[in-house]
């Protein structure tokens, strides 16, 4: 039933003449991150793979967390165990310890390195990389300067890519920014605009949930030279309306619905 109807919205949505060409659409944790129809689990090889093949869609924003051996995976959760068949947290295991790990999913994908990606095939895409900060199961914040040397291979590797790093620790701004790479800043709301500014003044731009911004603040940031993504996008008509505030790009987690309204 829930196919029928999106079916009938795509052929809906097509007839429509409003057309946002000027928006990028990335894939939230690739495929999907909170889609319960996506084919595959989210910051998996598989759901990565298919998003970054699918025509009109510029990239995909990826969570990344280090382990005790400096090996960054990719897993959204703080704990491993709402969506895994492990327990804990990634940063208090060795690179051995995690594999073999596998997602509670239909397809029971294995949990990923970063490396284990195949970037030599995604020339001219763009990897929004969430990178997490805090160690959940201690209570601390992880050593940034471990996380930047463990980055750092990939960036200077893969020129083939835009790499662009999402921090929502403020305190890692500076960190990440004297390495001269794309910077975007996760806020919580538009009045922390003026906060990063103390942080940092040329950083690249900001992530802000669909509900904490409107579109007269997106384009007051727009016109002060940053971008502006958007993400928090589940259901056609919030996708509809980040479009219509004309961010810098969306993160979303219906490829299909955002790539039918989009055209």
């Amino acid at each position: 039933m829930r196919s029928k109807w999106i079916a009938i919205l795509l052929i809906v949505l097509s007839c429509r003449k409003e057309t946002f060409q000027d928006v990028s659409i990335i894939g939230h944790g690739g495929n999907g991150l909170t889609i319960h129809n996506s084919i595959y689990q989210a910051n998996t090889l598989e759901s990565i793979e298919l998003a970054l093949g699918t025509e009109g869609v510029e990239g995909v924003e990826i969570d990344l967390q280090i382990d005790l051996d400096g090996e960054l995976w990719m897993l959204h959760d703080d704990y491993l165990e709402i969506e895994t068949n492990g327990q804990g947290c990634i940063p208090n295991y060795t690179t051995s310890e995690l594999e073999g790990i596998r997602f509670k999913s239909i397809h029971k994908e294995r949990l990923r390195k970063f490396r284990e990606l195949n970037f030599e095939t995604y020339t001219g895409k763009r990897l929004y990389l969430d990178v997490r900060h805090y160690n959940a199961c201690l209570g601390q914040v992880v050593d940034v300067n471990r996380v930047l040397n463990a980055l750092e291979f990939f960036v200077n590797t893969y020129s083939n890519i835009h790499f662009v790093f999402i921090i929502n620790n403020k305190s890692w701004l500076n960190n990440f920014k004297t390495k001269n790479w794309k910077v975007i800043c996760e806020i919580e709301g538009f009045e922390e605009v003026g906060i990063v500014n103390t942080y940092l003044t040329n950083y690249d731009g900001i992530a802000i949930r669909n509900s904490s911004i409107s579109s007269d603040q997106v384009q007051l940031i727009k016109q002060s030279g940053k971008k502006v993504y958007i993400f928090d996008l589940r259901s056609a008509k919030s996708i509809r309306k980040a479009f219509q505030k004309n961010p810098t790009g969306i993160l979303v987690d219906d490829l299909k619905i955002a790539l039918a309204i989009q055209k």
